[in-house]
């Protein structure tokens, strides 16, 4: 067939505004609109020739109707004159939610043969949205007007009836089909209000919608079987198709109007009863009102019942303002859990004065979410008072059964047995319970010689016999039984019981124990005993090098020594220094750690290198001494940890020295080895006499020597700091000794492994010792050099070994004094002491630093000159106003190496601090 069809056929399916196209028998295109090809997104030339499916609608092949359609064609045989169209419809849907109607038309020719099939395709998704949402409020106007329990009508202008819900069939007892089409007004209305409601239908027809019935009215329908019903009618004009009609809802009142005869008969009854009776509402957004109030508001509140109804506040003005805040709470409370309301008040009344009432209502919740309560108020007043009257009597019984649960309270703790003149318990406390181990049953009708030892049940007679006849207590430390046959001291004392007549009748025995104050007055005597133990040796440590000094110090003030008698005098007393500042530093250390001002200071060091350290230094005394010394560190065990070097030196020092002092003959063993995790353990083992197990348990007490008196005994302070030191560290130390054998001490620490440094450097910051090497006696150099301290030994003597060292010297007694010597004189140095009259060392260094700051001059180096320990001014040092610590006493070779270290710093022409004029020896 032609397929070039003509103009007309293209002007005419693009007027159509649908997309339209033609396909051959094959389904392939032969002509599209260009509404078509605009929803196929392609130009005809590319979509003549090609199945349609390819572009629009869219599948795997065609649609159902249209190949239903071209089966037909391919079967049938027409007569050649029939050339009539077939149409087939059918929907489909596109991916963009769009829905279409196909209508496709096959065409023939004159002879009936099959030309080219038609499809005409129309986006009718609005008409589907539309005939949903139809059916939508269809469907939801059936469920509402269903649901709904009031009736529903609805009336044309002819007064016939178009609709009507099933409650209308309930209310009238009609069928929906039996009324459809009936005259409304004729079958409800009764025939008294017929012709008025009709004539109201007239107009609402003639007025276009108009109702001359109000918003509600109350009317009467008739019912299926003739009885009459009372309604509250709504109506509302709507118009359907052009057309006005009446909506109505009609509500049954029968019950309200009975509830209504109800209420006017109880009022009528309330109105002849005294109180108060009351209707109340509140609703949710805080309004309130009285529905109803009857007469006796008149003598209960002094108002009227009108009053009441139209001005509901004026109770609550009336109320006692104190009053007011709990009664609203408790309304609140009632409102909001549904549970009665009772509540007492207090009111002015206008003739009677303070009036007391008291309420009690039912609340029940209403359909619009109010509260209704429906309650009862009257007047309490004499009945108040006598409640006020009985509340007196009973705060004064209540007075004296508080005294009594006092002493029954006290009775949970002390024992209270009464008993009779026999001494048979009568009565016995919880207490005793408790005390005792016997239940009350088990304890009366017994004798009291039940709870008392043999020997005291022979005594009790003697403390008896004179409070029968003087009628005093009488009181006893003694031994009591608990029913186990354990016994326990206690204080017990005895009461007499009299008559009215003075007789006595009976006997309280009050008894508590008094195991924990005996115990503490044992821990008190013994802390006492430690103490003086601990002051006595600390006082024999002390005086032993100091009758050494004090000795050889006579010695050396006699005239004909000899130089080698001198030097050997000089040893000793230097010895016996050395000795004691052992002693102090190992007290102040001691004190530091078991009052927990000692910290740790962790830092990265060479745990091998500190444990060949101590064992170089421990290896010549055990030498000294004949033992034999030898130590391992086995595999596993970390080169580089983190810990306080120093505090694990001492706990190593304390523990090898103590070894080496206290063996005899034989050696001593440091073995180190690697636990679990960053545990290390050091174990130190020798040969010595041993320590029994008694002594064990003291022997890290402070001068505890554990009975050792030999050569070489010590202060008995270096297992105590090993102790409190491996606590510090968060460690453990254990100790296992047989007497003969010998003794091993095992102290297990956290020591975290670390990586090396990538340089090492010396750990002494420059702010302590110096480590120049000595020089001899000669003088160090010529420094000037300012001592400030307010002791004047102490300044005597760092200024006699400076002069020794070639210094210039110049002192001063205070920190002011100091200042005032530094800023007019030049110095190299300034050795001053931390505590000071004025201001001290630390606020003289910090003036010091500031000045020089603000006038730009050199650092002058300041050493801090003081009897405190290291470790108790290391903060201080830190903070980097000293360049030195040099500790009391004062060591001449740390002295001179500081000086030392010193003499480079001094440029031979220039100044080191902002004085004028350069450092004379003077003294201030």
């Amino acid at each position: 067939m032609d397929p070039h069809l003509t103009p007309s056929w293209d002007d005419a399916m693009d007027a159509m505004g649908h997309p339209i196209f033609l396909h051959d028998q094959d389904y392939r295109i032969l002509r599209a609109n260009s509404a078509y090809l605009q929803e196929a997104g392609a130009t005809l030339e590319e979509v003549i020739g090609h199945p349609y499916w390819h572009f629009f609608p869219c599948g795997e092949g065609p649609l159902p109707g249209c190949q239903s359609a071209m089966a037909k064609v391919s079967a049938e045989k027409r007569d050649v004159y029939d050339t009539g169209c077939s149409e087939i419809a059918e929907e489909f849907s596109v991916p963009d939610g769009r829905t279409f109607l196909s209508r496709s038309y096959v065409a023939r020719d004159g002879q009936g043969a099959y030309r080219y099939s038609v499809h005409i395709l129309e986006d009718i998704t609005d008409r589907r949205y539309l005939e949903q949402a139809h059916q939508a409020a269809e469907a939801k106007f059936q469920a509402i007007t269903t649901a709904a329990l009031d009736a529903i009508v609805l009336i044309d202008a002819e007064d016939r009836l178009v609709y009507c819900n099933p409650a209308f069939e309930k209310l009238l007892g009609y069928r929906a089909e039996e009324l459809e089409g009936v005259p409304f007004h004729d079958r409800f209305v009764p025939e008294r209000h017929r012709a008025a409601m009709q004539a109201g239908m007239r107009y609402f027809r003639e007025s276009g919608g108009k109702t001359r019935v109000g918003e509600h009215t109350e009317v009467e329908a008739v019912h299926r079987d003739g009885h009459e019903i009372p309604l509250e009618l709504s109506l509302a004009p709507v118009q359907i198709a052009g057309r006005w009609h009446a909506a109505g809802i009609l509500r049954d009142i029968s019950e309200r109007q009975a509830l209504e005869k109800v209420r006017e008969q109880l009022a009528n009854l309330t109105a002849q009863l005294p109180g108060f009776i009351y209707q109340c509402q509140l609703w949710p957004d805080g309004r309130h009102a009285f529905v109803y109030a009857n007469g006796g508001v008149e003598d209960t509140y002094g108002v009227t019942p009108q009053t009441v109804l139209e001005c509901p506040d004026r109770v609550f003005e009336l109320m006692y303002e104190a009053d007011r805040d709990e009664v609203n709470r408790s309304m609140e409370r009632s409102a909001k859990t549904l549970t009665p309301w009772r509540q007492s008040f207090r009111i002015h009344h206008p003739s009677k004065g303070t009036v007391w009432l008291e309420g009690n209502s039912t609340p029940e919740r209403q359909a619009d979410g109010s509260t209704l309560w429906h309650g009862y108020l009257h007047d309490i007043t004499e009945r108040r008072r006598a409640e006020q009257a009985e509340q007196q009597l009973r705060e004064q019984l209540e007075a004296r059964k508080h005294d009594l649960e006092a002493i029954f309270a006290a009775a949970e703790s002390v024992s209270l047995i009464k008993t009779d003149l026999n001494s048979v318990i009568l009565e016995a406390s919880t207490g005793a319970e408790a005390l005792f181990g016997y239940s009350r049953e088990e304890l009366i009708g017994r004798h009291v010689s039940l709870l008392h030892t043999d020997a005291d049940s022979e005594r009790l007679p003697g403390y008896v016999d004179p409070l029968c006849h003087e009628h005093q207590p009488a009181r006893m430390e003694t031994e009591l039984v608990r029913r186990d046959g354990s016994r326990f001291p206690a204080l017990l004392t005895i009461h007499p019981i009299t008559n009215s007549r003075g007789e006595l009748v009976e006997m309280l025995g009050v008894s508590f124990d008094i195991s924990d104050q005996k115990r503490a007055a044992q821990d008190l005597a013994e802390a006492v005993a430690a103490k003086t133990t601990f002051l006595n040796a600390v006082g024999h440590d002390l005086r032993t090098p100091l009758n050494a000094l004090t000795g050889f110090v006579e010695l050396l003030a006699t005239s004909d020594l000899e130089e080698e008698q001198r030097q050997s005098y000089v040893q000793q007393c230097r010895h016996a220094s050395r000795r004691l500042l052992e002693l102090i530093d190992s007290l102040l250390d001691l004190g530091r750690l078991q009052s927990g001002r000692l910290k740790l200071q962790p830092a990265p060091f060479d745990l091998h290198a500190a444990i060949e350290s101590q064992c170089t230094v421990h290896r010549h005394l055990a030498e000294e001494h004949g033992l034999q010394f030898t130590s391992e560190i086995e595999p596993g065990v970390p080169q580089w940890v983190e810990a306080d070097a120093t505090r694990l030196g001492q706990i190593l020092s304390n523990l090898l020295g103590n070894a080496i002092k206290y063996t005899n003959e034989g050696q001593v063993d440091l073995t180190v080895s690697a636990g679990h995790g960053e545990w290390i353990s050091f174990r130190v083992r020798d040969t010595g006499p041993g320590i029994s197990p008694e002594d064990q348990e003291h022997i890290f007490a402070a001068f505890d020597r554990a009975g050792y008196r030999g050569s070489r005994s010590g202060h008995g302070l270096g297992l105590a700091i090993v102790r409190e030191l491996t606590e510090l560290f968060g460690g453990e130390v254990s100790l296992q000794s047989a007497p003969g054998v010998g003794s091993t001490f095992s102290v297990t620490l956290p020591l975290p492994p670390v990586a090396a440094p990538e340089a090492t450097q010396n750990a002494d910051s420059g702010c302590g010792r110096a480590s120049l090497p000595l020089s001899g006696d000669a003088p160090a150099s010529t420094l000037n050099v300012l001592v400030a301290d307010d002791e004047t030994v102490n300044v005597f003597l760092a200024r006699t070994l400076l002069e020794q060292l070639g210094c210039t010297v110049t002192t001063a007694e205070d920190g002011a004094g100091a200042l005032e010597a530094w800023q007019t004189r030049t110095f190299d140095a300034l050795i001053i002491d931390r505590n000071m009259p004025g201001f001290d060392g630390e606020e003289l260094a910090e003036r010091i630093r500031s000045e020089e700051r603000a006038q730009g001059h050199t650092r002058v180096p300041i050493a801090l000159y003081t009897a405190y320990a290291r470790s108790e001014v290391e903060s201080v040092i830190e903070a980097g106003l000293f360049d030195a610590f040099l500790s009391k006493p004062l060591d001449r070779a740390e002295l001179r190496q500081w000086i030392e270290s010193l003499a480079p710093r001094r440029p031979s022409d220039t100044a080191t601090t902002p004085g004028e004029t350069h450092g004379s020896t003077s003294s201030s």
